[in-house]
């Protein structure tokens, strides 16, 4: 009797880890609200990282017209600029609400303790037959 509550509380817990890994992604959410500001800077964020590696790409073409600390400086452009579009995607991932790992750790160990706790159920019902 004791093990058989033991498997319906793993299945139980599988459970509320499920429904608490689905909850995860959506509180978040609520907490990170995108705003059209947000928005902004973001398509921004990007179009100087894209413009910046456009650049680069073509300098080597442009390197002896070009003044020898160009290089540097361009690269030290982009690298700001990749940081700061690295930054406004990762709050637009937290405003969509992606998955994040504590989420999937959630769905997983709550699979693995339903799965676990059903499959002792079922075992025990089987051999009880």
């Amino acid at each position: 009797m004791a093990v058989q509550r033991w498997m319906i509380g793993a299945v139980v817990v599988g459970g509320l880890l499920m429904l608490a890994g689905w909850a995860w992604p959506l509180a978040s959410r609520a907490l990170n609200p995108w705003t059209e500001e947000k928005a902004r800077q973001h398509a921004q964020n990007a179009a100087t990282v894209h413009q910046l590696a456009h650049r680069r790409i073509h300098a080597e073409a442009d390197k002896a017209a070009a003044r020898p600390n160009d290089a540097a400086e361009s690269e030290q452009a982009l690298q700001k600029a990749w940081e700061e579009y690295r930054v406004s995607d990762q709050a637009l991932r937290a405003a969509k609400g992606e998955p994040r790992p504590a989420a999937v750790v959630m769905w997983w160990l709550g699979g693995v303790c339903i799965a676990a706790g059903a499959g002792g159920l079922a075992i025990r019902w089987a051999l009880k037959m």
